[in-house]
């Protein structure tokens, strides 16, 4: 009796778990801000801020996980990087006025301002890259680097 409690209770557990791991790497909101990978203030001076692009809590319902997972290959699949981290969110700009896919991509590989020419010194590597990605047909919005 007492072994059938505790192999409950740890099913129980693990479910939780899980649950919690899904939403906050899938569609949930980060400790910080909308990204656990980059803070809400590193984005606010890249631009992602009230006066230019800005990312708010999506006003529709969450599409499926396999919509996110779709929506972050496609931008993986475009920026030849790994996906960190992307969620469902409203997206609003001059020209964006939907709910999509923030994506947040790994940068290490990301220069910004293209190479440098031969005797000047390198480049500043990108510290972070968010693409938005459309849920419905998984097109390509806009991404922000810094």
């Amino acid at each position: 009796m007492k072994r059938r409690y505790l192999i409950a209770l740890g099913a129980v557990a693990a479910g939780i778990a899980a649950a919690i791991a899904i939403a906050l790497t899938g569609s949930g909101r980060g400790a910080h801000g909308i990204f656990w990978s980059v803070s809400t203030k590193t984005l606010a001076a890249g631009g992602l801020r009230s006066d230019g692009l800005m990312l708010t809590a999506a006003h529709g319902r969450t599409p499926s996980a396999a919509n996110g997972r779709a929506a972050a290959r496609t931008a993986s699949k475009q920026f030849s990087s790994k996906v960190l981290e992307y969620h469902y969110v409203h997206c609003r700009d001059q020209t964006v006025d939907e709910d999509c896919w923030a994506v947040s991509l790994d940068p290490s590989a990301l220069m910004l301002g293209g190479g440098a020419p031969p005797g000047f010194p390198a480049q500043k590597k990108a510290s972070y890259l968010v693409v938005l990605i459309s849920s419905v047909g998984h097109a390509f919005i806009e991404g922000v680097e810094g």
